[in-house]
């Protein structure tokens, strides 16, 4: 299943190379259902890999001179403030999954699942996002 997740990571970088943006709401799913990590953690990862990502090509833009500082400042400054209001309030608002659903989900992520309706389910929408 890894080797599935790392497939679909080079998809997720080409077309985050060619559209500029949109790679949280791909590697999230990648994260989460293809190598076995908790929503809650995905976030973050997602977030360190987009943005490590982003700021490779922002220093390169901006060594280049094509970097308007201004018009950066007017999407940082709001994007903070909703990442963190999204983290300190919603996410911790949320329910905990239930265990048994959990467990199904990432035994199946990892391979080691017994073939139960749950995962038949998971399977089933995993191969046609896929495919």
């Amino acid at each position: 299943m890894e080797i599935t997740g790392y497939i679909a990571s080079i998809f997720i970088g080409i077309s985050l190379g060619l559209i500029g943006g949109g790679g949280s709401i791909l590697t999230v799913p990648v994260l989460v259902y293809l190598f076995g990590i908790g929503a809650e953690m995905s976030t973050a990862y997602s977030l360190f890999i987009v943005g490590s990502t982003a700021l490779v090509g922002g220093i390169r833009n901006a060594t280049l001179g094509n970097v308007n500082y201004k018009t950066a400042v007017v999407f940082t400054i709001p994007a903070f403030i909703a990442v963190y209001a999204t983290r300190a309030y919603l996410v911790p608002a949320q329910p905990p999954p239930e265990r048994p659903q959990e467990s199904c989900i990432r035994a199946y992520a990892r391979d080691r699942c017994i073939g139960c309706a749950q995962c038949d389910a998971a399977r089933w929408s995993v191969v046609t996002s896929l495919g």
